[in-house]
């Protein structure tokens, strides 16, 4: 309150810092030998381009699905900051898995869990991640519907699949691992862990904590003395749990 003639009082913020290492890079490497490059009827250059963004993609995807899924399980926030909580779980019986109504259900309960944190589905950007079987259970319930989204940010989308009852996103992903124990990764143990009762992931990208140390680079080059050409393309980043309370996941018992 402001009361003339006084200052007012003012209260200072303590900020917690989480930080991520960019440690590794990914490489792509394809080598066409000599005669290759005459005795092929396409481009391959361009084939095997396509092929490597394709795979680059993946691998960013399943990195930050995996991240997204360790800070959905995680008990508390990294920045152990009053008013920064953890990440929501509910739990929904494996015999209901193929059952639109119980995941309804399911998924209606970790929203209002995550709610009950101050996370909006809408306001925050969240989405889920299915996998095909659970996306066309509730395409057929008519629960999925095709929609126009405006993100976070204040972006249109048109024609997005979304969840009916709530209007968020649903992706369907074979790439998120899901009911998944994940033990090995490229990018080392940090983007390792067992998801193996993980159902449907719930996620905004508030989240994530992302760095990337360097774009996508492509080359496209020729020994001499392997008579070859070599088509490079590598990429460097890194990711870490951030605002664990924006991811939430239905767990099977």
């Amino acid at each position: 309150v402001l009361i003339p003639g006084e200052v007012p009082n003012g209260v200072k913020h303590e900020f917690s810092k989480i930080q991520v290492t960019v440690d590794r890079a990914t490489l792509i490497r394809e080598l066409v030998p000599f005669l290759d490059q005459f005795q092929t009827d396409f481009d391959y250059r361009s084939a095997i381009a396509k092929a490597q963004g394709l795979a680059h993609a993946e691998l960013q995807d399943l990195t930050f699905w995996t991240i997204a899924l360790k800070a959905a399980y995680a008990v508390a926030s990294p920045y152990a900051t009053t008013g920064y909580l953890g990440g929501t779980s509910v739990t929904l019986a494996t015999a209901d898995k193929s059952d639109p109504s119980k995941i309804y259900d399911a998924i209606a309960r970790l929203f209002a869990a995550m709610a009950n944190k101050d996370v909006q589905p809408g306001r925050d950007g969240i989405e889920l991640v299915v996998q095909p079987d659970t996306y066309y259970a509730l395409l057929q319930a008519e629960q999925i519907i095709n929609g126009n989204y405006v993100s976070a940010n204040g972006t249109k989308l048109e024609n997005i699949p979304m969840f009916k009852a709530f209007g968020v996103p649903v992706h369907m992903s074979t790439i998120c691992p899901l009911e998944t124990n994940v033990t090995t990764s490229l990018l080392g143990t940090d983007y390792t862990g067992d998801f193996s009762d993980a159902f449907i992931l719930a996620v905004s990208p508030k989240a994530v904590f992302a760095g990337k140390n360097a774009a996508m680079k492509v080359e496209h080059f020729w020994d001499q003395l392997s008579k070859q050409h070599f088509l490079d393309s590598y990429t460097a980043y890194a990711m870490t749990p951030d605002r664990t309370e924006f991811a939430g996941v239905v767990k099977l018992v």
